[in-house]
């Protein structure tokens, strides 16, 4: 059994961070370096470079083998970053936008209103992953990428990399996830996990406290798996209408507040350090566009210029600004 990080000298309100970012044991933070986990759990790089040092303290030493996964403190960012790039969306300007493209554990959230495109978006991601010999697996929440639509869209032979697992409601979703990590290990190639149309499960929680459970533990789930293995996220989402101060908090009408629309899920459903956030929209003259609304990078400073695009033979295409 992996040794549980609260057996090593670590501080109390670190353990609580690493806790909170899905962090249980040793092998959890394997492969982490000073750079990543500061980024994640929001500390300095001095900080986190005390976490590595206890972690590393519990490496082996003598006899220890040359694989093994304790990284030194020292290990560049960039090298890492490069040894996790696992998938791009084939579209230079939207891979621009996602800083070269999804890498392990890193989410991508895809919003917007009925026939926006987020399927589209997120099949370009899907053809990429296929053309990179990488499977994928599509866990569809209301038939919105159903297999008739896959092998229309996608060219011939593709689809034999392809998983597809269809859910209805919340209690086939989590009797899924349930069984997920068997799913994977019987199918270890797949390292792209698509969930289309996810927010359409939660519609049907019976509460508020229900939902926000459920998404609890649908991030701890999703968080434990991309620890654990090469996985990267996509979710589709539609969008949901909530009241708003001028100010950006929530409001009611009470306070003449205006209503904007947001991801149904909101925040709680994953990390927001390894989340990636499009929302595509059209303008009042019918031109889509889609537009990055959150990123995990600490120097996305939301004035990333909104991109018009087009959808031809199941591509997404951008037009020239």
């Amino acid at each position: 059994m992996a040794k549980p990080l609260s057996l090593l000298p670590i501080k109390p309100n670190y353990l609580s961070l690493l806790k909170k970012a899905g962090y249980d044991t040793v092998g959890d933070l394997n492969g982490s370096t000073m750079e990543t986990l500061g980024s994640e759990l929001r500390i300095s790089e001095e900080d986190a470079s005390q976490i590595l040092q206890a972690l590393q303290s519990n490496a082996p030493t003598a006899g220890a083998p040359k694989n093994s996964s304790y990284f030194p403190v020292s290990q560049s960012a960039s090298s890492l970053l490069a040894s996790t790039l696992i998938h791009k969306c084939g579209v230079p300007s939207i891979d621009q936008l996602l800083e070269g493209g999804l890498r392990k554990t890193q989410c991508l959230e895809i919003a917007g209103p009925p026939g926006s495109g987020k399927e589209i978006l997120a099949l370009e991601f899907i053809r990429s992953a296929l053309e990179e010999n990488l499977e994928v697996l599509i866990i569809d929440c209301q038939n919105a990428m159903h297999p008739s639509f896959l092998r229309e869209k996608l060219a011939e032979g593709q689809c034999d990399m392809l998983n597809h697992v269809s859910v209805n409601g919340y209690s086939e979703l989590f009797a899924f996830l349930n069984q997920l990590p068997k799913y994977l290990a019987d199918n270890p190639a797949i390292s792209l996990i698509v969930f289309a149309s996810l927010s359409i499960p939660f519609q049907l929680c019976p509460n508020h406290s229900t939902k926000l459970r459920l998404l609890t533990l649908l991030k701890t789930t999703l968080v434990h798996l991309g620890s654990r293995s090469n996985l990267a996220f996509i979710a589709t989402m539609q969008l949901s209408t909530k009241l708003q101060n001028q100010d950006g908090t929530s409001a009611n009408f009470d306070t003449g507040a205006k209503a904007v629309m947001v991801p149904a899920l909101g925040d709680t459903w994953y990390l927001l350090q390894k989340t990636f956030r499009i929302l595509l929209y059209r303008d009042p003259a019918g031109r889509s566009y889609l537009a990055l609304t959150g990123s995990p990078s600490p120097s996305k400073d939301g004035l990333v210029a909104p991109l018009n695009f087009s959808i031809e033979k199941a591509r997404i295409i951008i037009s020239s600004q």
